[in-house]
């Protein structure tokens, strides 16, 4: 950081210039000295992006676009329950186990599992299901009540029966 904060003063002698970059460029005040002299702003608690697989996110991408021409651009945007991602990331899950070749389980999993991940973060009133839910949303009249078995059990409950069906056939 002493290396770091010596380049600074040498680079950034004007106030004025100081100023101006700062308020250009977002500034944590702590940098990482590279081997070769640069400096960048810290990396740490930003995510890895460059650690991400990089198939399963390009069959993400193309589930996405197919899902934008079914049902519009967006659409996820507006809101879903979040039981509802759960319940079908399930359903695709036990699927995919079960050897279902009728469509990309594993990535329909995939993609409901990122949205009810991205929803808790960016729309955390679509969040129905109880477990997950603060006390005082859980007691609200103007929300629907549902429970675990509503939401978790009767959808395994039906995969379960569609699964022995399956091999009785």
């Amino acid at each position: 950081m002493t290396k770091f904060n010596d380049f600074l003063k040498e680079q950034l002698v004007d106030p004025e210039v100081k100023a101006a970059y700062d308020a250009v460029i977002k500034n944590s005040g702590d940098r990482t000295l590279f081997s070769t002299g640069s400096v960048r702003d810290i990396h740490e608690g930003k995510g890895r992006l460059d650690l991400l697989p990089c198939s399963a996110i390009l069959e993400l991408a193309k589930h996405c676009e197919n899902g934008a021409l079914k049902y519009g651009e967006r659409n996820v945007d507006k809101g879903i329950p979040q039981h509802s991602f759960i319940d079908s990331g399930l359903r695709h899950l036990f699927k995919y186990l079960r050897g279902d070749k009728d469509e990309n389980h594993l990535v329909a999993a995939l993609w409901n599992i990122a949205w009810a991940v991205n929803q808790e973060v960016e729309k955390p009133e679509m969040q129905d299901i109880p477990s997950r839910m603060e006390e005082e949303k859980c007691n609200t009249e103007n929300r629907t009540k549902r429970t675990v078995k509503d939401i978790v059990i009767r959808p395994l409950l039906r995969v379960c029966r569609a699964l022995k069906a399956s091999a009785k056939s």
